[in-house]
């Protein structure tokens, strides 16, 4: 398998504090990465440099051969991005918001048609595809933001907390939706706090606490014990060496 991703000595400093700790990793193409850890373990940083919102202290992230720092437009079509803030124009409603993506990419508007059509359909958004996206639930303008994510066709997904706020339904269509994608020999990266879900989509795992990583394995490497037996141990174990 080929390495799509590439993060070496990945370093973000804010002032005094040292938010990512020399970071690296590789996720090859149709890779299912989680990256988990505790609040205020670097995973927003983390997730915020993977999406070029922001330039690392030092090191370098490398996404099919391209170097992101040079945030070229090219770069930015292959990914489709949910961010924990979501980014979403309120005002706009969901269609209108999934047409101005589509026209920012430069989709021809009969694919953008056919590609508002199947996102609408597949995360059951089309009631909402006329209501102004402040006026939507919480759960709604979760999907509106993976559906933005989606509408350019990208190979890779970075999705920051896609099953956060959102019930039991919308979390059975999210999930359904990855493993389509997936299955299609795309690849994704997500941070959730929701254990079993990782457990159940993804192919690997990361752990991250106070920027620094803990845990790189296969799902199929855990022996049988819970994901959320590893992640306990290990964070406690680091708390109990941090204390000594």
């Amino acid at each position: 398998m080929n390495n799509i991703i590439l993060v070496e000595n990945l370093t973000q400093q804010y002032g005094d504090f040292l938010a990512l700790n020399n970071v690296s990793f590789k996720v090859n193409k149709g890779e299912f990465l989680g990256i988990l850890g505790p609040n205020g373990a670097g995973k927003t940083t983390l997730f915020n440099l993977l999406s070029g919102i922001t330039l690392p202290t030092q090191g370098k992230i490398v996404i099919n051969n391209e170097d992101i720092s040079k945030f070229s437009f090219e770069f930015k079509k292959k990914i489709g991005v949910l961010c924990s803030n979501l980014g979403l124009y309120n005002k706009l409603t969901c269609l209108e918001f999934l047409q101005f993506l589509g026209n920012m990419y430069g989709i021809q508007n009969n694919e953008l048609e056919k590609n508002i059509s199947y996102i609408l359909d597949v995360l059951q958004l089309d009631l909402y595809k006329n209501k102004v996206i402040e006026k939507c639930s919480t759960g709604t303008q979760k999907k509106i933001g993976l559906a933005g994510a989606l509408i350019h066709k990208p190979e890779i997904l970075i999705l920051d907390e896609p099953f956060e706020s959102v019930d039991a339904i919308v979390a059975y269509n999210i999930k359904s939706l990855l493993k389509d994608f997936i299955s299609n020999q795309g690849t994704i990266i997500i941070s959730s706090h929701i254990l079993e879900i990782v457990q159940h989509l993804c192919s690997k795992v990361l752990i991250l606490n106070k920027g620094k990583i803990l845990l790189e394995s296969k799902i199929s490497d855990l022996n049988k014990k819970s994901l959320e037996e590893y992640f306990i141990d290990i964070i406690k174990k680091e708390e109990k060496n941090n204390d000594k």
